[in-house]
């Protein structure tokens, strides 16, 4: 059992060797952030497919306590590729977004470089940018609470 063991995790820890190497930095600058409270839901998207389907690649939440004057930065590491965000300011910390009668979001939320406000949902195309090798990418998101 213990040479199973020997063999096995260097053969693991070289095989996760390029996909550990290749990840690029990812700063996601957030403003318009309402309260202190709560949590931000980060979730990454591959795909048009995956993200109508609401099928993240990656999901990760982090506490609103570094907080400056509404706004934080939040730095992520992701291999190259093309990928949109969602953020989702979950006030009351239960994970799910609240929406009101008539269908409309309670807390806040925000997508990867959109600065418009608007009724309908954006596309994938118009949120996505796209991860290349050896370069730090900027991504800005702008909170909006109805």
């Amino acid at each position: 059992m213990r040479k199973i063991i020997k063999i096995v995790i260097p053969l693991v820890l070289f095989w996760m060797t390029p996909l550990i190497s290749h990840s690029q930095m990812l700063n996601i600058n957030i403003t318009g952030i309402r309260g202190m409270s709560g949590n931000l839901c980060i979730a990454v998207f591959t795909s048009a497919y995956d993200y109508i389907k609401e099928k993240a690649y990656i999901i990760e939440c982090f506490s609103k306590s570094t907080l400056q004057e509404g706004s934080i930065c939040i730095n992520m590491s992701l291999s190259p590729g093309t990928y949109c965000l969602t953020v989702h300011d979950d006030e009351d910390g239960d994970g799910k977004m609240r929406y009101n009668v008539l269908g409309i979001p309670r807390e806040g939320f925000g997508f990867s470089n959109l600065d418009q406000n608007r009724l309908r949902r954006p596309s994938f195309d118009e949120i996505s940018f796209t991860v290349d090798q050896d370069e730090v990418i900027d991504v800005n998101v702008k909170m909006r609470y109805y």
